[in-house]
């Protein structure tokens, strides 16, 4: 929240809206810290579910762009001004992301650095704006989207991310995903940088093997809404032995970390089947 007061353009945003989710956590108190200079609506909602919570900011947000940011991040000063140029120069048919770093609280291990996902990681693509290819998404702490394109897609779906019923993943990626689908195009917008703070319990080899499998919980819903049941095995094996030569292309493994890979490629795979079987 600090760094929004001191961002470019910030006068220019027509709404900051904050939603509050599951047990109260006093931050209606620390948004009316900020109410003199910047225009926030709090909301509240009881129910512990990222995706629900979007869903009632979409609601009550005013037309036009909206920036989709974390609760636990920093902003570059230019975000906001880089999103808004990249709105002017591509009033429709987009939907946009931008780069992000960590603030970590703790360094991690670098022999668990390519186990670890982008959003405890950070995420780059180029120091210039370009078009993303089919197949990238942006990662949820740092995107934007028209709110008539949201709405037009229905939001964003309970079933993935925090609180989902299914455990799944990936409700940002998921939204994307359908936006990709009714032709918007991704733009990556350079300038538009944020920090996320990623807390020493997000580093742990316990923690990065749970998210692993909650991410394939994401996959195997991915499957199982595009395939019959008879053919789903077979499409995970497929996707599984493709996204291995991809990580392999990628990352070198150390020797040391023989079981620990064994185990987080594990992971994925029971966490999709867990999907699929349900």
């Amino acid at each position: 929240m600090q760094s929004l007061t001191t961002a470019n353009d910030v006068e220019g945003l027509a709404q900051i809206t904050i939603v509050e989710n599951g047990p109260v956590a006093e931050l209606e108190e620390v948004t009316l810290e900020f109410g003199d200079t910047l225009p926030i609506k709090y909301l509240f909602t009881s129910e512990a579910n990222k995706s629900s919570a979007l869903n009632l900011g979409l609601q009550h947000a005013p037309d036009g762009l909206i920036i989709l940011l974390d609760d636990d991040i920093r902003i570059d000063a230019d975000l906001v001004s880089a999103y808004r140029a990249a709105m002017l120069e591509t009033r429709s048919g987009a939907f946009f992301g931008g780069p992000f770093a960590v603030d970590y609280e703790v360094v991690p291990d670098a022999n668990l650095l390519p186990y670890m996902t982008g959003s405890t990681k950070g995420w780059t693509l180029a120091n210039e704006d370009q078009w993303i290819t089919r197949g990238t998404r942006f990662l949820g702490c740092n995107w934007a989207a028209y709110r008539s394109d949201l709405l037009a897609i229905d939001g964003f779906d309970p079933n993935h991310g925090p609180g989902s019923p299914t455990g799944a993943t990936g409700q940002e990626s998921d939204a994307q995903r359908r936006l990709a689908a009714r032709g918007l195009r991704g733009r990556y917008v350079w300038r538009a940088k944020a920090w996320s703070r990623v807390t020493k319990e997000q580093i742990t080899p316990d923690w990065i093997l749970s998210r692993r499998r909650r991410a394939g919980m994401e996959l195997g819903q991915i499957i199982s809404a595009k395939h019959p049941r008879w053919a789903r095995h077979i499409i995970l094996v497929v996707a599984l032995a493709l996204l291995r030569l991809r990580f392999l292309r990628h990352n070198r493994c150390s020797p040391a970390l023989k079981s620990y890979h064994q185990n987080w490629w594990a992971a994925y795979k029971e966490g999709a089947q867990s999907v699929m079987q349900s």
